[in-house]
C-alpha cells in the first residue's frame, strides 16, 4: 500500500468520518477561488491560510464528517489586529475551564472570546490557520500534515461535487499533507 492509502485507510476509520475522498486539482482550484472572495460579518475580512496551505500540500483529501468527530486540537478561528496581535479566538472544549473566571476576557459565545485588555491600532480581520492534523503524523512517510475548515460556500462546493446531499448535520474538511522520498 501507497504513504495515501494508508492514510486514507487511517482516517476513514476514525470516529465521526463518514466518507474519505482525494480532492482533484478541478475541485482544488475552485475551491480556492471561492476562498479568495469570501468576506466575514461587521466588515471584517476572513483569511482562510489554512485553505490555502493545505491545497499547496501534495496530496489533499477532503472528509465528510458528523458531529462525532473528535474537537480540533487547537482554535479554527482566531480575530486578529495589526497583522500579529491575536485580540479574540475559538475557545476549544479543553481549554473552556480555563478561561470561564478569567475577568481579563469577554466572551461573544459560549466558544468565542475577547482579550479585554489587547486593542489593535489598525483594522482587525478573521483568521482561519492551518490545524495540525497528529493522527496521521505516526504514518511512515507523511509530513507537515495540516487540516482546515473551508468556508460554508466552498464547504457546499466540496460536498456538491462528492454529490453529497445538503445536510446540516454533515461538514467537510480539507486534509493536507506532504510525503517524504
Amino acid at each position: 500500500m501507497t504513504v495515501l492509502d494508508n492514510v486514507i485507510e487511517l482516517v476513514s476509520n476514525m470516529d465521526g468520518v463518514i466518507e474519505v475522498h482525494p480532492l482533484n486539482q478541478k475541485i482544488a482550484r475552485e475551491v480556492k477561488t471561492i476562498e479568495s472572495k469570501i468576506s466575514g460579518s461587521l466588515n471584517l475580512d476572513v483569511k482562510n491560510t489554512g485553505v490555502q496551505e493545505c491545497l499547496n500540500r501534495q496530496h489533499i483529501l477532503c472528509i465528510i464528517k458528523n458531529e462525532r468527530f473528535r474537537p480540533p486540537p487547537e482554535p479554527t478561528v482566531l480575530l486578529i489586529g495589526d497583522d500579529e496581535l491575536i485580540i479574540g479566538k475559538e475557545i476549544i472544549p479543553s481549554d473552556i475551564t480555563n478561561y470561564r473566571e478569567d475577568k481579563g476576557v469577554l466572551f461573544l459565545s459560549s466558544d468565542f472570546i475577547i482579550f479585554k485588555n489587547r486593542r489593535p491600532k489598525h483594522r482587525e480581520y478573521f483568521l482561519m490557520p492551518p490545524i495540525k492534523f497528529p493522527e496521521i503524523e505516526s504514518i511512515e512517510g507523511v509530513k507537515s500534515a495540516i487540516s482546515c475548515s473551508p468556508s460554508l460556500p466552498a464547504d457546499m462546493k466540496l460536498r456538491g461535487s462528492l454529490g453529497i446531499k445538503d445536510d446540516p448535520s454533515l461538514a467537510s474538511l480539507l486534509i493536507g499533507f506532504n510525503v517524504e522520498k
